[in-house]
């Protein structure tokens, strides 16, 4: 099974985790992209906070193919406790088809991603099939790109206990 690392990013943290982890699995990197892009800024992030409580959907495209048959591990903020909308518009459209979930969520405190992981589930019909998330902490503490390499090498390790078998 082939592995994509799937992302969307404002201020770049998500990119960064994105990052560490294609890097390490060897994997294609994707970006989410909002058609109409907002901006990083103060009124970027509130405007991203409105649309993750008001569960709007932007319309987006990608950086590049997706191949949905693969393993996609999904890296992204959380906004007052939800997905942002650009994630939301990508597993509206495509959640239901993929074979593997892995969801990477990045907040600002770890025990926000919960409320995240039920709305993938409504977007989905099913849970994530494997957890990993960064905090704000892990960045100030500059403990995220290992984080991020321990978690590409669990993951790498995931597949080869699946098809040892």
């Amino acid at each position: 099974m082939a592995d994509t690392v799937l992302y969307y990013s404002m201020s770049g943290k998500s990119r960064q985790t994105a990052q560490e982890i294609a890097d390490a699995l060897k994997a294609p990197l994707v970006a989410i992209i909002e058609n109409r892009p907002r901006k990083p800024n103060f009124a970027g992030f509130v405007s991203g906070i409105v649309d993750s409580l008001l569960k709007r959907e932007p319309k987006i495209h990608t950086s590049g193919p997706v191949a949905i048959a693969n393993r996609i591990i999904l890296c992204g903020p959380i906004w007052a406790g939800r997905i942002p909308g650009p994630i939301r518009s990508w597993l509206d459209e495509y959640g239901h088809d993929t074979a593997d979930l892995i969801w990477v969520p990045h907040s600002g405190q770890s025990r926000e991603w919960p409320k995240a992981i039920e709305e993938i589930v409504l977007l989905t019909g099913r849970a994530p099939d494997l957890i990993e998330s960064f905090s704000e902490k892990d960045f100030a503490r500059g403990q995220a790109a290992d984080k991020a390499r321990r978690f590409a090498a669990k993951l790498a390790g995931v597949v080869k206990n699946k098809f040892a078998a």
